[in-house]
């Protein structure tokens, strides 16, 4: 990783498409501000947490990391964030993310771990009277883990961005329909009883498996909101869309207002 001059810790370096990500979440953050005051409770949970300050490649200029952006604009408003839990797998993420947010101000809690742990520690502390915000923004589809949503959907009020990845869709359905486990398997489990790779194309294919993973999500009691703008890389080529689970109106509707996509179809491939 590169090193940030100004505080002598460490960035991720990314593409140019992560402004616009954290630009959606900084969007959603602020539209919600008004409905988090009514909380006593109201957190912020990254398990992917990274450093907490982004290198966009190409012009070398360091930005705000998602919990960054997140905490900054909760702390615009009344009802900033009360609680902010990271974690991740690499440690040095993790410190220089903690470091960041407590000089600031944030009320952080770190963890240090994979996803499908980490998200065990964190839920003792998130009361089922608080209202909760969660980013679930891996690199993989293979780290989000679907027990993570099962864990998740115990909390009566949790509204989770959830980082689906077109491109490893795309790469792995054709090559992980015959094998067993995979990255795919652990997205969305027992898939291929339900997916026809052969029988149908390719689109036809991926649309099934995203309807599929929809149906499971939607068997936790959350509600599904895939309209969001298609991410792409420097070649215009498909990333990842950020997915809104919830179960109230007012997450969907706020959702629906800051995450239009622009001359783009709701979802597809």
């Amino acid at each position: 990783m590169a090193i940030d001059p100004d505080d002598g810790l460490s960035v991720m370096e990314v593409g140019a498409w992560s402004e616009d990500k954290h630009a959606l979440i900084r969007r959603f953050v602020h539209a919600s501000w008004a409905a988090r005051t009514r909380w006593s409770q109201r957190t912020y949970v990254d398990l992917f947490c990274g450093p907490g300050k982004i290198l966009v490649r190409g012009n070398n200029e360091i930005k705000d990391g998602s919990p960054i952006v997140a905490w900054k604009e909760s702390s615009r408003h009344g009802g900033a964030f009360t609680d902010v839990f990271i974690a991740d797998l690499d440690s040095d993420s993790v410190s220089a993310c903690e470091s960041r947010l407590r000089s600031l101000g944030a009320p952080v809690r770190p963890f240090l771990g994979e996803a499908a742990v980490t998200v065990d520690q964190v839920l003792p502390f998130l009361r089922q009277r608080g209202l909760h915000l969660v980013l679930l923004d891996p690199f993989s589809m293979g780290v989000l883990d679907f027990s993570i949503l099962q864990k998740l959907a115990r909390l009566k009020h949790v509204d989770i961005v959830l980082h689906f990845s077109v491109m490893d869709l795309q790469r792995n359905i054709d090559g992980e329909y015959t094998k067993t486990g995979g990255l795919l398997e652990r997205f969305a489990p027992n898939w291929r009883n339900h997916v026809q790779v052969h029988d149908t194309n390719k689109e036809g294919a991926r649309n099934a498996y995203l309807d599929y993973w929809i149906s499971l999500a939607q068997s936790l009691g959350f509600r599904v909101h895939i309209r969001a703008p298609l991410f792409t890389n420097s070649n215009n080529g498909p990333l990842y869309r950020l997915v809104l689970l919830y179960r109230n109106d007012l997450p969907g509707k706020l959702w629906n207002d800051v995450a239009k996509p622009q001359g783009q179809k709701d979802f597809g491939f």
